[in-house]
């Protein structure tokens, strides 16, 4: 079972980048901050640019280095 990082604005543990063609591809980030797709949108993410990624649920941006590892610091 997977650990994950969390938005450090909302706390939840799924996030999105916009590909190239404008779908909005969804994953989480495990602890050690590599991301890799959800069970519900499964996607290949190898070509895609991870230097900012959003949170699904609200309206923080950042980079995955900003995630955090507990909903409680």
């Amino acid at each position: 079972m997977k650990s994950y990082l969390f938005c450090p604005k909302c706390g939840v543990k799924t996030f999105f980048v916009t590909h190239p063609n404008g779908t909005k591809i969804f994953f989480h980030v495990d602890r050690d901050y590599n991301p890799f797709p959800t069970d519900f949108a499964p996607a290949d993410l190898s070509e895609l640019d991870f230097s900012t990624i959003n949170c699904r649920s609200c309206s923080w941006s950042g980079s995955i280095k900003s995630l955090v590892k507990n909903l409680y610091r």
